[in-house]
């Protein structure tokens, strides 16, 4: 996971989006990482399944513009 952290961070978002510590998990076999950017109002959430696959995610953009 390693590689793909770090493909995430410095390639594909070139270390604008912060990872969220602490993000509260749901009851669910698996787990979330949540990233936020508060200069471009840009959250990404990460679903990852027991096998730590990434089952899911939601962009959402534009926060707080109406």
């Amino acid at each position: 996971m390693a590689n793909f952290d770090n493909l995430w961070r410095e390639t594909i978002f070139g270390g604008v989006l912060k990872e969220m510590r602490d993000v509260r998990q749901e009851l669910s076999s698996g787990r979330r990482r949540w990233f936020d950017d508060d200069v471009s109002a840009l959250e990404l959430i990460i679903w990852y399944d027991a096998a730590e696959k990434i089952d899911g995610f939601q962009i959402c953009y534009d926060l707080g513009g109406g």
